[in-house]
């Protein structure tokens, strides 16, 4: 374990591929660069008064510095000193970049081998606040070395806002890089937009407290990435004054916060783990107010607000491992696939956050990890599980409300055979008793023939109705071939007997089709009341019928070749009109 943990820490010296003699560096690969506050030939001297300049400051004793993160108490003027030695045979141009946007002024000055200050080395040698670019996190010194030549450089950090950490790096030329950082810091915040916009949608969309909770996660997300990224500083900052030194602060409280709730919503806490979930709550309060402390900062004391961010930072973080604890719980006790996406999708994320609250607050130093890496890392691994979750879900939804239609359409069917069942049986055997009634009746007494024989008519054509309601509601006879069967049966039942010919031609595609139980009806009613025409005014011997599929609709043309009559003045208006209507609804042709 402990070769594990001393190879790590040698990696990045693998990686620069730099020399450190006699507390120097010494350049041999002019293509990479070094971080100089962790490399072993940098020292520190703090002036907490702010007097010195640079002749008295260099006098003065430096310590070694052991870290990669230069912290920076308010008020402070920060000297650094950095040994460097070009071992190239030609001279060549460095950048040296401070890592921080708040500082209130850095100067860089150059010393050679003679102990005098080289002022042709160096170019941009002093930057104050309003003249430090907001986007590509500089001030940037450009320092030209000579061949084979020892440099001393004296870095000047002056702070009076706010505490802050910083760090040093010393690049070769950058014109590839920048270009390089460009594309993909274009490509990483172009996508975190889009990012919030699909989280935007979703919770206009659902409207629900969960999609809330996790459009403030990716709202907190995407601000940090533009403050980290310097974007923030450059277009919005300035209009806003506000955030200036605070924003990665509050923009990933924010985050954090944002995804404690969503977990809160996404786990149900206050049903499952009621203790759990005060906790959270009271961590997620405590991540609010550390916002609005960051908006409000300058009107509280300095001691006041970096109490209120360290209890934030450690409540963030005791409330991401309860939300850990809570998705592994879960998981094993509920077994939920949506639990173990969640896992997923937040556990880099998980880890990134705690990495940079440790950062934040001075645990750790690895600033380049914690604010480049790990974040571009967490956005496109959470974006990738939150597709799947989203696909889950959109699948488990789909399922759900299949099954509930499934279950309706079957509880109908139900309810329609039951109807079809209880008319057929009891109203049906009822009409069928009148109507032999009736008959018996006719036979004993010739005097009430008459009335009883209404009475007879009545009732069976009643049992007719009553036999074609019970075969609409039937579920079995849904399909078109069904209709068509009825049609043929109902046709010759009452023309064959006059002796008439029918001629049907039915479209097979019509089989395919399934009609409801209104349209189904309408469309049988219509038929048959042509039918009953036919048989009572048109004096013919030759029906013909035809039915056909034409694109979205179902065309019906029934022909005889009878004596026809006036459709401008029909003899059962009422007839004509009933079947217009019927068309209607259905949206035929009237």
């Amino acid at each position: 374990m402990k070769v594990i943990l001393l190879y790590i820490s040698c990696l990045p010296f693998l990686l620069n591929a730099q020399n450190i003699v006699n507390n120097t560096c010494v350049i041999r690969d002019t293509t990479k660069g070094i971080q100089m506050t962790d490399c072993g030939c940098s020292s520190i001297f703090r002036d907490s008064t702010c007097q010195f300049n640079f002749d008295d400051a260099i006098k003065r004793p430096f310590e070694p510095i052991n870290r990669a993160d230069i912290r920076l108490q308010n008020p402070v003027s920060v000297w650094l000193r950095f040994k460097v030695q070009n071992a190239d045979s030609v001279s060549i141009l460095r950048f040296v970049t401070v890592y921080q946007r708040n500082t209130e002024r850095v100067k860089l000055f150059v010393v050679d081998e003679n102990q005098r200050v080289d002022s042709f080395a160096t170019v941009g040698c002093d930057f104050p606040y309003d003249k430090q670019n907001r986007l590509t996190l500089t001030p940037s010194f450009h320092v030209q070395l000579a061949a084979k030549k020892h440099y001393t450089l004296y870095l000047n950090i002056i702070q009076k806002d706010q505490s802050l950490k910083t760090s040093i790096h010393f690049r070769p030329i950058e014109a590839a890089i920048q270009l390089k950082d460009s594309a993909r810091f274009g490509f990483v915040v172009g996508l975190s937009f889009f990012y919030m916009c699909v989280a935007l949608g979703m919770f206009l969309f659902m409207k629900t407290r969960l999609y809330f909770a996790y459009f403030f996660h990716v709202l907190g997300s995407l601000g940090y990435l533009m403050a980290t990224k310097g974007l923030g500083f450059m277009y919005i900052w300035s209009v806003f004054p506000v955030f200036e030194g605070a924003s990665e602060v509050i923009f990933a409280s924010l985050s954090f916060s944002g995804f404690l709730l969503f977990s809160v919503y996404f786990f149900d806490t206050p049903q499952y783990f009621p203790k759990l979930d005060i906790v959270l709550k009271a961590i997620i309060s405590i991540g609010f107010i550390e916002i609005m402390a960051g908006l409000f900062r300058k009107l509280l004391p300095l001691g006041t607000y970096a109490l209120v961010s360290g209890l934030s930072a450690l409540s963030l973080i005791l409330g991401l491992i309860i939300v850990g604890f809570i998705s592994v719980w879960s998981y094993f006790l509920f077994k939920k696939k949506e639990t173990f996406y969640f896992v997923l999708s937040f556990v880099v994320f998980i880890l990134t956050a705690i990495l940079i609250i440790l950062n934040e607050i001075g645990y750790t130093y690895w600033r380049y990890l914690a604010h480049d890496v790990m974040p571009n890392v967490s956005l496109f691994y959470e974006f990738s599980a939150l597709m799947i979750i989203l696909a889950y879900r959109i699948k488990e939804r789909w399922i759900t409300q299949q099954l509930r239609e499934h279950q309706l359409q079957q509880n109908l069917m139900e309810q329609r055979q039951q109807i079809s069942r209880d008319l057929h049986d009891e109203v049906g055997s009822t009409l069928t008793s009148i109507s032999v009634f009736s008959e018996i009746a006719m036979q004993q007494s010739p005097l009430a023939m008459p009335v009883l024989k209404r009475i007879g008519d009545a009732s069976r054509s009643l049992i007719d109705s009553i036999n074609d309601i019970v075969w609409v509601t039937n579920p079995k006879n849904d399909k078109f071939e069904d209709i068509t069967l009825r049609m043929r049966l109902f046709a010759a039942d009452l023309l064959m007997p006059k002796n008439v010919n029918i001629y049907f031609n039915f479209d097979p595609e019509l089989d395919k089709i399934e009609l409801t139980v209104e349209q189904r009806k309408h469309f049988y009613l219509v038929f048959k009341e042509v039918i009953n025409n036919i048989f009572k005014y048109a004096v013919c011997n030759t029906v013909d019928i035809h039915i056909e599929k034409s694109e979205s609709s179902i065309k019906m043309n029934i022909s005889d070749n009878g004596i026809g009559f006036d459709v401008l003045n029909p003899k059962n208006g009422n007839g004509l009109k009933t079947m217009r209507e019927r068309a209607e609804i259905l949206r035929g042709a009237s």
